[in-house]
């Protein structure tokens, strides 16, 4: 008798596509050297910040950063500030050549021409997260230091150092187990604004099968979306204090979770054009890591401006996605931002950023754009 069950039949209206990989993504066809490397970059009474499964690609470095407190301290604070600790870990990267990279920067999108530090999710509670990031391409030879601070738990700013020698030597012994087709500009990234919507349906392969659309991305500035009642779904995001955001937002989210763990079909599309739960879900978790880290750049820099969002084929795999998975993202991406939201003090509610088409927004418009984008979700999804 089998272990698993058998996985349902894909639909007629799903289009079979093959992977198609972007310039610069963590590789899937190789196995990478695991270096044996624990860099502990902090260790206090109350709180303790490490880098630890470090595996070597030819095409850059893929880690782990794990921050850890103490449920006492962690208890105290929530009682000194209320439902939640607040406080802000922040992480860059020193290379042998002087570059200062940052991990404040969006998931899964650039910093900067040249090298890159990028964050690629997590999660975790209030004594326990972990981050992982891909840094590439691999950085010349020599120690890469790697620097927190954390201030909430009085790291000002504590330093690890990787001392390998020459990764590029490493990364020779990584497998490749087959090759894969790259992206390229013109056919197989499709770029919106940061809308938080679905990108619109690329042109139709010549499979002759229909592939699903999905809605077209909102066009609508920012600040118009949180000024006043949502036309569609009603939701008025002016009506909650900034205060009262986070405790919206984990309401909300804790919906979907109930929502996905109840569904009998959460992959199912109640129409071609409307998107499932667990793809609304999806979009619900990159979206909280996405505007999180907006949230700590402009927390962090002044008037940072912010690339547009590109959506590649990864939401077109939402539909296939591991419901249980996705509600436990769902909460970890949640946690993420509700993090950084009670961190914001009253004098930082009016430091702006920059969208990519130039408007600008402050973090009290983005924190209720990401709550009216959340809530619209829930009630065009019935589940609120």
């Amino acid at each position: 008798m089998a272990f698993f069950d058998p996985l349902p039949e894909p639909g007629p209206d799903v289009e079979e596509r093959p992977y198609v990989a972007r310039p610069g993504d963590p590789p899937v066809n190789f196995v990478p050297v695991a270096l044996p490397d624990v860099v502990v970059l902090a260790r206090t009474p109350v709180a303790a910040v490490y880098a630890s499964g470090f595996d070597v690609f030819p095409q850059g470095l893929r880690f782990g950063l794990v921050a850890l407190a103490r449920p006492d301290e962690v208890a105290r604070w929530e009682r000194a500030q209320g439902w939640r600790p607040a406080g802000e870990l922040r992480f860059g990267v020193l290379l042998p050549d002087g570059t200062k990279l940052f991990g404040d920067a969006n998931p899964g999108i650039p910093q900067q021409q040249g090298a890159q530090l990028v964050a690629q999710g997590g999660g975790g509670n209030p004594v326990s997260q972990r981050m992982q990031y891909w840094l590439w391409p691999l950085p010349p030879a020599g120690p890469i230091e790697l620097v927190c601070s954390w201030p909430q738990y009085d790291i000002d700013e504590a330093r690890g150092v990787l001392n390998t020698g020459d990764l590029t030597r490493i990364a020779s012994g990584a497998r490749e187990l087959w090759p894969v087709t790259l992206a390229t500009e013109a056919g197989e990234r499709l770029s919106q604004e940061d809308t938080g919507r679905a990108a619109p349906a690329a042109q139709a392969r010549p499979s002759g099968r229909r592939r699903p659309t999905v809605a077209p991305p909102d066009t609508r500035e920012l600040t118009a979306v949180v000024a006043q009642p949502c036309p569609q779904c009603g939701f008025d995001s002016t009506e909650p204090s900034f205060r009262e955001i986070p405790k919206r937002l984990w309401t909300e989210v804790a919906s979907w979770a109930r929502a996905l763990d109840g569904a009998e079909t959460p992959r199912h599309r109640p129409q071609l054009e409307v998107w499932a739960l667990v793809e609304q879900a999806s979009q619900i978790r990159d979206a909280c890591l996405v505007y999180a880290a907006r949230l700590r750049l402009m927390l962090t820099q002044d008037d940072p401006q912010f690339p547009a969002l590109t959506q590649d084929d990864r939401a077109e795999r939402y539909q296939f996605a591991e419901p249980d998975a996705v509600a436990r993202d769902l909460i970890e991406a949640a946690e993420t931002i509700i993090s950084v939201l009670e961190s914001v003090r009253p004098d930082q509610l009016g430091r702006t950023g920059r969208r990519a088409n130039g408007e600008r927004y402050t973090v009290d418009s983005l924190a209720r754009y990401v709550l009216h984008d959340v809530v619209h979700h829930c009630r065009a999804a019935g589940i609120s």
